[in-house]
């Protein structure tokens, strides 16, 4: 079982560990603009820029430069090119996200990346082949009288890179980051490469839904090596786009030997969304309460986008390197590159619509980590019932690895894409259907009694499981 244990300390354990290490350290350069408004302090704080009437916000993004093998030096050539790219049009730069892209969590390197990008803010994964990837997106911003106002909101190319400039309307402008991990292995395996573009914007636009956000710009760097069809990724990411009503900008960088696959050629996706957020949301975040409904939402059979390693590591047990090439191994093929289910559009129709006070997507950490803990943070409990079934090849998975229900629920969806809480439960559901989605009300959140906040529930093979949220 050292697989699963190794996955759950070093990536949800140890990732939080190094998720306050990285906010530490970063949140001293808050200070530096005076456009950013500290709305909630802490790890899982809330900044936000206040662009002026007279700008645009101004969105782009970088890689550090892949022939530098200096970590601090690599780390450094981000922030440069970032605030390269703002020069080179005249923006004023005032704040980027960056994702940190490693093959195990080491404190010590993360301490000397954010230490590198505190420097240099203050003067202005397991595919991951070395120590640390780093990529970056940048929120400037840009002279409205330099730009007719038809062309916005737009993507624009300048000499070097592109961009995209959006009219925030006087709203404050918001960041978060995420990346799409080893599932794109998967489809290195099937050759669906741009299948990607659906994990990676259900893992950034289902959290940017978690504060009421409306995403205006998805910009991601596809870093590339070998012979990747960017233009397909490219445009699947447009096409998503054009549907769910923002911009997208990608931009691709080869980055050689930094990654590794399952062939030589092979690809990674990380990045950010930039949103606007309403001041009443800001004023009145989403919120459940005890008495509310949970309910449960998923859509057609997929792992979602995070625990894909131990997955991968099983399959190989299994059938052997080249697994995805058995015929035995080809239904979990077709599971695991399945991709995951956006649920923003939904989420965001529930929310205007006011029968959503609280949204949760099923990703890292899963029933344990993107449930139990933000209910119990608002001292609430809730025993679910009549939860969607796992997969049938994720119930064969679990049996191959012996692993427990706890570790199952703690790491990975088991059918569940995601939650909402409402006070009306059968209006909710409804219009969740209309979305061609399943839903059912899988219990009713509680007060806190006797200290017991979180989660219960019974998994497969009627274990019974419980995760209290708290560490």
């Amino acid at each position: 079982m050292g697989n699963v244990e190794d996955y759950i300390e070093t990536v949800i354990k140890s990732g939080d560990t190094g998720s306050a290490l990285i906010a530490q350290q970063v949140a001293q350069t808050l200070r530096n603009s005076k456009l950013v408004d500290i709305i909630k302090e802490g790890m899982h704080g809330i900044n936000v820029l206040r662009i002026p009437q007279d700008y645009y916000a101004a969105v782009h993004s970088a890689a550090g430069d892949p022939k530098e093998p200096n970590l601090e030096k690599y780390t450094a050539s981000l922030v440069d090119r970032l605030v390269g790219q703002a020069e080179e049009m005249g923006f004023q730069p005032h704040g980027f996200a960056d994702v940190i892209d490693i093959p195990k969590i080491r404190l010590d390197v993360l301490a000397a990346i954010t230490g590198t990008l505190k420097e240099k803010a203050d003067q202005h994964g397991s595919r991951v082949n070395g120590i640390a990837n780093s990529i970056g997106t940048m929120i400037s911003i840009a002279p409205k009288d330099r730009y007719p106002m038809a062309a916005i909101p737009g993507v624009f190319a300048s000499r070097t890179f592109r961009y995209a400039l959006f009219d925030h309307q006087g709203k404050p402008v918001f960041i978060n980051a995420d990346g799409v991990g080893t599932k794109v292995e998967c489809y290195e395996r099937s050759g669906s490469y741009e299948k990607v573009i659906h994990d990676f914007d259900a893992m950034t636009l289902d959290d940017a839904s978690k504060l009421g956000a409306d995403p205006k710009v998805v910009a991601g760097v596809v870093e590339t090596r070998g012979d990747i069809p960017f233009g397909r990724i490219a445009a699947e990411a447009q096409a998503v786009a054009k549907e769910l009503g923002f911009l997208s900008l990608l931009c691709r960088e080869d980055v050689g030997d930094r990654i590794r696959g399952y062939s030589e050629s092979c690809y990674n996706l990380s990045g950010s969304v930039v949103s606007t957020i309403d001041e009443e949301r800001l004023a009145h975040p989403l919120k459940p309460s005890a008495g509310e409904s949970l309910v449960a939402i998923r859509g057609k059979p997929n792992p979602r986008s995070n625990g894909i390693t131990v997955r991968r590591r099983i399959m190989v047990r299994l059938f052997g390197e080249d697994w995805h090439t058995k015929e035995e191994g080809k239904p979990f093929l077709e599971y695991l590159t399945a991709p995951s289910t956006i649920l923003y559009g939904v989420f965001k129709d529930l929310i205007d619509q006011s029968l959503a006070t609280s949204v949760y997507h099923m990703s890292g950490g899963a029933f344990e980590g993107k449930l139990a803990k933000p209910l119990a943070s608002h001292g609430l409990f809730i025993k679910l019932q009549d939860l969607f079934p796992p997969d049938y090849r994720d119930l064969a998975l679990v049996e191959a690895a012996q692993l427990s229900a706890e570790e199952a629920y703690g790491m990975w969806p088991m059918g569940n894409d995601g939650f909402i809480s409402t006070a009306d439960s059968d209006a909710a559901i409804r219009a969740i259907k209309k979305y061609g989605l399943e839903a059912r009300a899988v219990g009713h959140l509680q007060p806190a009694q006797d200290g017991k906040t979180g989660v219960e529930l019974i998994g497969f093979h009627k274990k019974h499981v419980y995760f209290s949220g708290r560490d």
